[in-house]
């Protein structure tokens, strides 16, 4: 199913929003690790240096941005219906659509991380990459209301200067206390072993 919403033709198109570039992020990087994966099943290899890049992004952005956006959109959802989508976009997109792309990211992260284990890298390089991420979108928001003059989200609209600074720092507070439960959850991950037992020397 082909959506086109009015504010696919603003500045910035379809990246515009957190959520397409999750989805865009979580197909790059689960196609790559099923890419590394059938390698290292099929060669019987497991290239150390990739899964470690690869477990540092699924501790710094995957598992942070599969649950941000879940539980920011659906708790904005929760307050305000049109405090994310406008009654013009929820008119065109149905709930199962809204499930697809902002529930199914977020369970399949968390599905993720209690199959697999995932080694975290240290708390400060973690935070650093979430933080990091963080403030890239930020910065782009930025852009694209000094390109466009209208935030991305409708609520943001509502808001005064005082309010936007403190919808951000919570915002990062969020995402600091999202990547902790991936790092607390990780923990208990690996109940299914991935292939390519043989390390590289």
């Amino acid at each position: 199913m082909e959506v086109h919403l009015p504010t696919y033709s603003l500045f910035g198109g379809r990246f515009r929003f957190l959520t397409f570039i999750n989805m865009v992020w979580q197909w790059l990087f689960f196609t790559i690790l099923a890419v590394l994966e059938f390698q290292a099943l099929t060669k019987k290899r497991k290239h150390e240096l990739v899964a470690s890049l690869c477990d540092f992004l699924y501790a710094g952005w995957t598992f942070p941005l599969g649950i941000t956006v879940a539980a920011l959109f659906w708790g904005l959802c929760i307050i305000d219906p049109h405090a994310i989508q406008s009654k013009e976009d929820l008119e065109q997109i149905p709930l199962w659509l809204n499930h697809y792309m902002h529930s199914f990211p977020g369970l399949s992260v968390i599905l993720e991380t209690f199959l697999f284990k995932h080694e975290y890298p240290t708390r400060s390089n973690g935070l650093k990459a979430v933080f990091g991420l963080t403030l890239g979108y930020t910065a782009w928001m930025v852009v694209i209301f000094c390109m466009g003059g209208i935030w991305v989200y409708p609520f943001m609209r509502k808001l005064n200067i005082l309010q936007l600074v403190l919808f951000f720092t919570g915002a990062y507070l969020l995402v600091a206390v999202v990547y902790f439960l991936g790092e607390v959850l990780s923990k208990f991950g690996g109940f299914l072993e991935r292939p390519g037992p043989k390390k590289d020397t």
